[in-house]
């Protein structure tokens, strides 16, 4: 799996759904990948580093939408839409005075 991946800022990824987000700066990133804030205000997305398998990549999707569609705690991340292509993540709702794990 590679930790890293070019800076998305100002590029637009599409959903499953098809809904655009335009990522408009980058709002921290981790062990695990990228988190965009978009132009709405409303979301954040989160693009994973490239793992370079596919079979890993159906696993987190698989997990992703079951995290999506299951009713979660009010101090969990609710995953509103997918991303699947060219890019792995997914888009969640923003959250006021957010914080990188890695800041604390």
């Amino acid at each position: 799996m590679s930790v890293s991946m070019k800076d998305l800022t100002g590029m637009t990824v599409v959903s499953i759904s098809g809904q655009k987000y335009n990522l408009t700066s980058q709002a921290g990133c981790g062990s695990q990948g990228v988190v965009y804030e978009e132009s709405t205000g409303q979301y954040m997305v989160k693009l994973y580093y490239p793992s370079g398998c596919q079979s890993i990549d159906d696993d987190v999707i698989e997990r992703l939408q079951f995290i999506k569609n299951i009713k979660t705690p009010k101090n969990f991340v609710n995953v509103v839409d997918l991303i699947t292509s060219p890019y792995l993540g997914y888009v969640m709702d923003r959250v006021i005075d957010h914080k990188s794990l890695n800041s604390y």
